[in-house]
């Protein structure tokens, strides 16, 4: 559905069932709808706002760690810092902050289960970076040349599916 659907105004009907005369019976219609319309306002803006950022920083941030993480290890490069540096604690301060922007956007920050959410995006994002870490030609292809930009569709449907997917599973 396009986000700007909830702006346009739905024409009311007039049947025998909710007016008679001049008078409207059932005013519910009314009121449903403008609670609706709203949330689908709110939904817009936290999509826009919170999941599209959130989901790009965690894409880029993932495909890169996993880009030079595979990288030093496959190529030998001794320029990946040991583990208890500054560099894994900004990341990881980074990846849990895009990580709770992803699911305020999308899912619901009291439930468990939508952790899936960003880490369908992690996924993604490190499938990607071990890819081009281990092939020099994936490498200039997806991060020299900047192509990965086109893999930011699939990091934006995913976790949608994720979602459906998890919100479908009942719990026990």
């Amino acid at each position: 559905m396009p986000l700007m659907l909830f702006l346009i105004p739905k024409h009311k009907k007039k049947n025998s069932l909710t007016n008679y005369g001049d008078a409207n019976i059932l005013n519910i219609e009314d009121e449903i709808s403008g609670k609706e319309s709203f949330g689908k306002l709110v939904s817009a803006f936290r999509q826009v706002f919170l999941f599209f950022p959130g989901a790009f920083l965690l894409l880029f941030a993932s495909m890169g760690l996993s880009w030079k993480f595979v990288g030093s290890i496959y190529f030998g490069s001794p320029e990946f810092p040991s583990f208890p540096s500054a560099f894994y604690l900004q990341q990881i301060v980074f990846l849990i902050l895009a990580a709770s922007l992803v699911i305020g956007g999308i899912g619901d920050l009291l439930k468990f289960k939508h952790l899936v959410l960003p880490a369908s995006i992690i996924s993604v994002g490190f499938t990607l970076g071990c890819l081009s870490g281990l092939s020099q030609t994936l490498a200039d292809f997806i991060v020299y040349n900047g192509y990965s930009f086109f893999f930011l569709p699939l990091a934006l449907i995913v976790p949608f599916i994720a979602k459906n997917w998890i919100d479908g599973v009942k719990e026990n």
